[in-house]
C-alpha cells in the first residue's frame, strides 16, 4: 500500500512540475529537455527551436563516460552553463550529430595522466602529460594554471611552430580561456617535461601521443581536466 502511494505521489509531482513543457498553451515557447547525468538533473533550454527530444540529450549524456566522473566534480563543473554552451556548438557545427562523438578524453592534473575513453566509459589508452607551473584553478590570463572543469575540443590543426610540436588541439568551455589554452605536443628539447608541472597552463604531450590523439578524437569530443 504505501508503495503504492509513493508511486502515485511521484507522478503527481511530476506532472505538476513539468506542466509548462506539456501544456497546449507553451507550443511556441522554448523547448525544455531535462538531462539526467548519473543521477544530476540538468535543464538545458534551446533558443532556437521547440523540435528537439528529451530522449536525444538524456541518451547522449547518459553514457559510461559521463558516469565515470565523481559526483562533487559534476555538481560544480557540469553546470547549465556548460551543457548549453556546449549543445550550442553541437547544433551549430554539425546539427546536434551526437554519433560523430564516440570518445571522451579525461585529464587528471595530480596524476599528469591524460586517459582516452570510448562513450561506453572503458578506457582505451593512457598518455602522460605536463601541466601548468603555477597550482589550482585557473584565474587570470597571466597565471600558469592549467584550466579545471569540463571543455570540448574545439579546434584541431597542424603546427609548425617548434614550441607547440606536430598538432594542437584548441578546447573551449566554460572557464577554457578559448582560444588560448590547448593540448599540443612538446616544444623542442622539453620531452623531459612530461610528468612534470613545467608548461605555462597547457597540456603538454609527446609529439607521437598528440598526433595519435589529433587523429582518434573528433571536433566536439568531451574534455574533462581534473585537479
Amino acid at each position: 500500500m504505501n508503495k503504492k502511494i509513493l508511486v502515485l505521489s511521484s507522478m503527481i509531482l511530476f506532472l505538476a512540475g513539468n506542466y509548462n513543457l506539456f501544456s497546449k498553451d507553451n507550443k511556441n515557447a522554448k523547448q525544455i529537455a531535462t538531462a539526467n547525468v548519473g543521477g544530476l538533473v540538468k535543464t538545458i533550454d534551446d533558443d532556437k527551436s521547440n523540435t528537439l527530444k528529451e530522449t536525444k540529450f538524456s541518451k547522449f549524456l547518459k553514457k559510461g563516460f559521463f558516469k565515470n566522473i565523481q559526483k562533487d566534480f559534476k555538481s560544480k563543473y557540469f553546470t547549465n552553463e556548460f551543457y548549453k554552451n556546449y549543445f550550442s556548438y553541437l547544433e551549430s557545427n554539425f546539427n546536434f550529430d551526437y554519433n560523430r562523438v564516440d570518445m571522451g578524453l579525461i585529464a587528471d592534473k595530480s596524476d599528469f595522466r591524460m586517459i582516452l575513453y570510448d562513450l561506453d566509459g572503458q578506457v582505451i589508452k593512457s598518455y602522460p602529460i605536463c601541466v601548468g607551473k603555477d597550482k589550482g584553478q585557473k584565474r587570470t590570463f597571466d597565471d600558469k594554471c592549467t584550466p579545471e572543469g569540463v571543455f570540448w575540443i574545439a579546434e584541431k590543426e597542424h603546427s609548425t611552430e617548434k614550441k607547440y610540436g606536430p598538432r594542437i588541439l584548441t578546447y573551449d568551455g566554460p572557464g577554457a580561456w578559448y582560444p588560448y589554452e590547448a593540448i599540443h605536443g612538446t616544444p623542442l628539447g622539453a620531452a623531459w617535461t612530461i610528468g612534470k608541472e613545467r608548461s605555462l597552463g597547457c597540456i603538454r604531450m609527446y609529439d607521437k601521443d598528440v598526433k595519435e590523439i589529433y587523429e582518434l578524437v573528433e571536433l566536439g569530443c568531451p574534455l574533462i581536466i581534473k585537479p
